[in-house]
């Protein structure tokens, strides 16, 4: 063969084993596609593997693939292939929802709202169900019930009678019940977390050392006729002595409520993360507010695995003073 004829029957030779390779990958997403309308996620998974084992690295594979992983609970490895379909130039709707879903399940919720925002910029159908896991991940995040109350407005304004409508009608009225909850407040508890009622000892010996310094300085000062140190020392140790009751009173508060409280149950109406500057750094405290009892609002503290799982309306134990009623502590 002259040259020519040499690159010719190469180049032919290329174009034919692309043909066979493109034919065997749409006879993969052939039966891809088969196992996706039976709802088959492992046999989705095990044929987009086989196809991607061929070298065959098509955004649509990992489209399916990313869907397979998210029905058998693989919720990460659903995240790695939904995004390798999407930085392969993927415009499937149905790409971003998964990823968003996947994200709630993995407690992300920060993360899956922008997913989810991504699914309705490409018109994902049914839009309704995108809403419903919007409002959930703003429900859960703590946004403000004006936020959370848009996102299910939008999300019955696309239907009452499915079943996410109905569900968006259920949030609603749950907002619209802490908001009269919250019209019927008396006054605002004093509440403990479980860190301050296991800081009684601490709380009064530290108390007591502050006592036994400025007395003893005041002692001395009276003793070597320094009436003027006397006095000052005399004031500081008023001062502080008014500091110290106010702290043993609130170390009786908890001591009695850990020993003398009762149960009783509340409702909780908002949670929210707030940042806490502490010596120079900064902290993030996990925090829930919740009434109870004749209309007492309170807030505290709590741990983040504890933050995870609570969600707003929820119905809690709350341990509290029978004769300081407004001084409470969440049992979570």
């Amino acid at each position: 063969h002259s040259p020519n004829q040499s690159l010719a029957l190469s180049a032919l030779s290329r174009r034919h084993n692309c043909l066979v390779r493109y034919n065997s990958a749409r006879n993969y997403l052939d039966q891809v596609l088969y196992a996706y309308e039976r709802d088959d996620a492992n046999m989705v998974i095990t044929t987009i593997t086989m196809l991607l084992d061929t070298g065959m690295y098509l955004a649509e594979a990992y489209e399916y693939r990313a869907w397979g992983y998210f029905k058998t609970r693989a919720y990460r490895a659903a995240i790695t292939d939904g995004k390798r379909a999407i930085d392969m130039g993927s415009s499937n709707p149905e790409t971003p929802l998964v990823l968003g879903r996947s994200y709630i399940e993995l407690n992300n919720y920060a993360a899956a709202i922008g997913h989810l925002k991504q699914a309705i910029d490409l018109d994902y159908d049914p839009l309704q169900e995108v809403h419903f896991y919007r409002a959930q991940c703003y429900e859960l995040l703590g946004k403000t019930e004006d936020e959370v109350k848009a996102e299910w407005e939008q999300t019955l304004k696309l239907g009452r009678s499915s079943y996410w409508g109905t569900q968006a009608q259920k949030g609603l009225d749950k907002i619209s019940s802490a908001q009269s909850s919250q019209k019927r407040i008396k006054k605002e508890g004093t509440a403990y977390s479980d860190t301050a009622l296991g800081s009684i000892g601490a709380g009064f010996f530290g108390v007591a050392m502050f006592f036994a310094m400025f007395l003893y300085f005041a002692v001395s000062a009276f003793n070597s006729g320094a009436y003027v140190g006397m006095l000052i020392m005399g004031m500081l140790t008023f001062l502080i002595l008014l500091l110290g009751l106010t702290g043993v009173f609130s170390i009786w508060d908890v001591y009695q409520l850990g020993r003398n409280g009762k149960n009783t149950t509340g409702t909780i109406t908002r949670k929210y993360i707030k940042t806490v500057q502490v010596k120079n750094k900064t902290r993030e405290a996990y925090t829930i507010s919740y009434h109870y009892g004749d209309g007492i609002q309170a807030t505290c503290e709590i741990r983040k695995p504890v933050y995870d799982k609570v969600v707003l309306g929820q119905t809690i134990t709350i341990k509290y003073l029978p004769h300081k009623p407004d001084v409470s502590s969440p049992c979570l």
